[in-house]
């Protein structure tokens, strides 16, 4: 009795790490063998792989993260953002779903009260040559959430205070969407921030010439 009770917890952990590690992994695909040629979704988007045959070779429920593809296929990607999918036909490129936790710089004391805090990102492999620094502040309003300013190396400022959400370019207002995504001439910063915690994972993605 106690061996499949502990069987049954050993179960019950190995499933709910699969679930964390699903949820801490954002969708990166690459388009062609140009590695820069990419899109980029939330974590927890769904996707399906299928072959030149309709045959799904890959999805979100895969656990692998890593597809690489030398010849035609199809992938489906369904944004938790809208009711219509993207559909990307690729022939040379890859489907990955990369860790969030790369692109966080944690504090050494996780337990230490924070009053404020700055972090520097500079992922180059990420975020196309884009780097930004975040700096974390306890709301006046409610002292257990954060509100947070986010400096980008191409000059875009954005801050996220109580609630809303802001981006600036030399001093005019940028379009924001989907929440925390920041559209500019020179791409689309697709930013995710829990003012829960301070976590904050995003990626770049250029505008196409």
């Amino acid at each position: 009795m106690k061996t499949e009770f502990k069987l049954s917890l050993l179960m019950i952990a190995i499933i709910i790490s699969g679930i964390a590690n699903t949820q801490n992994r954002y969708l990166k695909i690459t388009l062609s063998e140009d590695t820069s040629d990419n899109v980029s979704f939330p974590p927890g988007t769904k996707f399906e792989l299928k072959n030149g045959d309709n045959e799904l070779v890959y999805s979100n429920e895969d656990s692998t993260n890593e597809f690489i593809i030398t010849e035609a296929h199809k992938l489906i990607v369904y944004p938790n953002w809208k009711e219509t999918t993207d559909v990307f036909h690729i022939s040379n490129g890859k489907v990955e779903r990369i860790d969030t936790r790369l692109f966080e710089i944690r504090s050494t004391a996780k337990k230490e009260k924070r009053k404020s805090k700055t972090y520097v990102h500079n992922h180059d492999k990420y975020t196309n040559g884009l780097s930004m620094k975040k700096t974390l502040k306890r709301s006046e309003v409610n002292p257990e959430l954060y509100n947070a300013t986010f400096e980008f190396s191409n000059g875009i400022i954005a801050t996220y205070k109580d609630g809303e959400f802001k981006a600036k370019l030399n001093g005019d207002d940028l379009i924001v969407g989907y929440k925390y995504f920041i559209y500019s001439d020179s791409g689309i910063i697709k930013l995710s921030f829990r003012p829960s915690n301070g976590e904050t994972w995003w990626v770049f993605q250029p505008a196409k010439d």
